[in-house]
């Protein structure tokens, strides 16, 4: 008996520590999977493990799933797909459906093991060395991913922008990655204060290095977020009678090296500074005109797009032309600037699920907005402002495009959200039966 209950408490120790790698390797390897055709086996392999997982803690899964009004939106969005694929676009492969219901799950059972805090500060170094990585790209010119993306349709260069891309396939999905990392610091700190500010000073650099509009964009919007955050937490605390807590000597003389050490940097690399300001300032310029290619794209798509769809609308209005429509009427409109993106998600969802699955949408982004502003739970306030941030950009590209980054890591934020509010030790000590 003594054998079995510390044979229990060691794989009590081991399976959320196991969880938070495999999470992590998740992300890589979906993304890897853009370049090389691994995904068929990356998906089988983690459908396998996330089976025995689930088994132990079975019916309480099922009763969080149904039980949250995010993951329900999420489901009758998908069903609004398969549904007008089949019946509407005549289409009977279902790749797109069981790819958006596997990777749901999968996520799904990997953060109900998982110790947000440490997967956070594990997730931190993962975007530190792909930071450094993309930094060494652009200091040295040395390609170290164009082995991988050279002959895809992503590029190892971007030509357009000059933004740092990494490991992922676009600058935004990079970008997207980086808002997660870099709010986390304010809800999961590191312990030490330097570690923390030196983190943040780099995920800054990175986001800016981007030259992703909307990502500047859901940046500032996010630290809006967390100055109303800030705000709410005062008034609560002066509610209370309570103080505020005071600067330990220690973090004042952290945020004074990570001043100076940053005005040093500006100072030795002023010419490389100067060149991102200018940098900067074209893209923003770029982005109100209405001639710019980028922009005249984005307004011919919500247009021609939403208009294609109304023509038949009383056979598409409801459940929309099915998934993968919305693609094959760009490559054949007439006057489209692009044709490889509708760069705009609600326009994408609309013209593929309809009213039904751009109201399952819209419904997700209304439930964030109340999580955001009534929950106090750090991991809900974080993941519901990702959330937000990322829906933002939903009006500059498609997130949910299943088997890629971008949509694992959307995925990932919504399952967080729908998870159970039960304690992880709590749901490792039933599950192993004690």
């Amino acid at each position: 008996m003594l054998e079995k209950l510390n044979g229990n408490e060691q794989l009590r120790k081991r399976i959320p520590l196991l969880t938070e790698i495999l999470m992590i390797l998740f992300m890589l390897l979906v993304t890897l999977g853009s370049y090389i055709k691994i995904k068929f086996v990356v998906i089988i392999i983690y459908l396998t493990i996330s089976v025995f997982l689930a088994l132990p803690i079975l019916k309480r899964c099922v009763s969080d799933f149904f039980r949250s009004p995010m993951m329900i939106c999420w489901l009758i969005y998908s069903l609004a797909g398969l549904l007008s694929t089949l019946f509407i676009e005549h289409e009977y492969d279902l790749y797109i459906f069981e790819t958006q219901l596997s990777f749901t799950f999968i996520l799904f059972i990997l953060t109900r093991y998982m110790n947000m805090e440490r997967f956070l500060k594990m997730f931190r170094v993962m975007m530190t060395v792909l930071v450094g990585i993309a930094l060494f790209q652009e200091i040295t010119g040395i390609y170290v991913f164009r082995f991988l993306k050279e002959g895809t349709p992503f590029p190892y260069v971007d030509v357009f922008a000059h933004g740092i891309t990494s490991f992922f396939e676009y600058r935004h999905y990079f970008g997207c990655y980086l808002l997660l990392a870099f709010f986390s610091l304010f809800f999961y700190p590191e312990e030490r204060p330097l570690l923390n500010y030196s983190y943040g000073i780099v995920f800054i650099l990175a986001i800016v290095l981007t030259y992703t509009r909307c990502i500047w964009i859901a940046f500032g919007v996010g630290l809006l977020g967390m100055g109303i955050y800030e705000i709410r937490v005062l008034i609560r605390r002066h509610r209370k009678g309570e103080k505020r807590g005071k600067f330990s000597l220690r973090t004042v003389i952290a945020v004074g090296a990570g001043v100076l050490l940053t005005a040093l940097l500006i100072f030795i690399f002023r010419e490389q500074v100067s060149m991102i300001i200018e940098r900067i300032m074209k893209r923003l310029a770029a982005g109100l005109d209405p001639t710019n290619a980028s922009v005249a794209n984005r307004l011919f798509n919500v247009q021609k797009g939403t208009a294609y769809l109304l023509e038949n609308w009383q056979k598409n209005l409801w459940i929309g032309m099915g998934n993968g429509s919305a693609l094959k009427w760009l490559s054949t409109a007439e006057g489209a600037k692009f044709r490889d993106a509708i760069d705009c998600q609600y326009v994408q969802t609309f013209m593929e699920t309809g009213i039904v699955g751009l109201g399952a949408l819209i419904a997700m982004i209304v439930y964030c907005f109340n999580y955001f502003f009534k929950s106090r739970d750090k991991k809900v306030i974080l993941f519901s402002l990702t959330f937000l941030m990322i829906a933002l950009s939903f009006f500059f590209f498609e997130v949910i495009v299943v088997s890629s980054s971008v949509f694992v890591l959307w995925d990932f934020v919504l399952v967080v959200l729908c998870t159970g509010k039960e304690g992880r030790k709590e749901l490792l000590e039933r599950s192993l039966g004690e």
